[in-house]
């Protein structure tokens, strides 16, 4: 496709995809290092402030080149941001939910054992399937419903570690516990389809959406710095325990959190949720060999029936006929198998066939 047509070909969305399961899994391989190989820890709420920030830096930096200059970017975020307060009170909806979702993950935590919290969380990704259908109008085959479920199975199987279990609190709650794994769940799914709602529909550049976001992802981070380790802060310092490898890592995460944007941009919340799930396997493997990590008969299975799941989610099946595609599209077998998939096709004409069809 051409530039002029606004369109990205299927290898470019296919190498963005692939490129954030690969930084993905740098930077959780990272976090893991950064935490293990040294005495001195960094304070992990300074380390997320300055993540935030330096994605801020890093869009408008992008935002410059793409305008050809400082005064044009400006001049943008002017008309696009600042004339439009409404548009930048839009995107504080997902930063207020991932923060909900980060305290959720904490209640979970303390009411659940870890393996357990993990293979619940991971039912996300059915879940953000579930708010595209509801907030995006998408209309997802059977075929689909079952990858997203699949990958969710075997993500199940590849973070479940019964050897890594500590023995049951009597102070935990488990009804609380999965009570907050499933608002988690939702809150994640909810506040990835939101954005990606607002970068598709709406005519603002991505890079001044992700300046409107990160702008208050930027103010949270610090507020939380300022509530939770403040005193930290005032003893050793805000960058105290900054070695170079936890630079590597704050620029890596900041990077990653502009490649999931285009992700969602030119792909959708889903498929972001499926190259998610090959860097959760990914780095298991890595952490295999660098950390000693025990892995077993789990990780193959679960592996299995993730590559699986990709498979059967991106590449239609010719055989099916209608009774396997949900009753909102009522495609015919032959129709479906027109139709390139969710992943690759262009979202308007996504949304123009299934509109076509009811």
């Amino acid at each position: 496709m051409t530039a002029q047509s606004g369109t990205v070909s299927p290898t470019a969305k296919l190498a963005v995809l692939v490129l954030m399961s690969f930084m993905t899994t740098i930077y959780l391989i990272l976090i893991r290092w950064t935490r293990i190989t040294s005495s001195e820890k960094y304070i992990t709420t300074t380390a997320v402030a300055m993540q935030e920030s330096l994605k801020f830096m890093f869009a408008f930096a992008i935002l410059i080149w793409e305008s050809k200059g400082i005064s044009s970017a400006l001049h943008t975020i002017k008309l696009e941001a600042y004339d439009q307060p409404m548009s930048t009170l839009k995107m504080a909806v997902p930063s207020v939910v991932y923060a909900l979702q980060n305290n959720m993950n904490f209640i979970a935590l303390s009411n659940l054992d870890v393996p357990v919290q993990q293979v619940l969380y991971q039912l996300k990704i059915p879940a953000a399937a579930f708010c595209s259908v509801l907030l995006m109008g998408k209309s997802l085959s059977y075929q689909q419903w079952s990858a997203c479920f699949m990958v969710f199975a075997g993500l199940a199987m590849v973070e479940y570690n019964p050897s890594s279990a500590a023995g049951t609190n009597s102070n935990q709650n488990v009804l609380v516990g999965v009570g907050a794994v499933f608002v988690a769940v939702f809150c994640s799914a909810f506040a990835g389809v939101y954005f990606e709602k607002i970068v598709k529909k709406d005519e603002t550049s991505i890079w001044v959406c992700n300046l409107q976001m990160y702008m208050w992802t930027t103010s949270a981070s610090i507020i939380a710095v300022l509530t939770k380790d403040l005193s930290a802060v005032n003893e050793y310092g805000f960058f105290y325990a900054y070695s170079p490898a936890v630079w590597v890592l704050l620029v890596i995460g900041s990077v990653n959190g502009l490649i999931v944007s285009l992700v969602l941009k030119y792909a959708d919340n889903i498929v972001k949720g499926f190259a998610a799930a090959i860097s959760i396997v990914l780095s298991t493997i890595a952490s295999h060999f660098l950390f000693q990590y025990d892995v077993g008969l789990g990780l193959l299975v679960g592996c299995t029936i993730i590559c699986g799941a990709i498979c059967l989610y991106c590449l239609p099946l010719p055989c099916l006929d209608s009774k396997f595609v949900t009753v909102a599209t009522k495609m015919t077998g032959s129709q479906y198998d027109q139709l390139t998939s969710v992943t690759f096709a262009d979202e308007d004409d996504e949304i123009n066939s299934a509109d076509s069809t009811k």
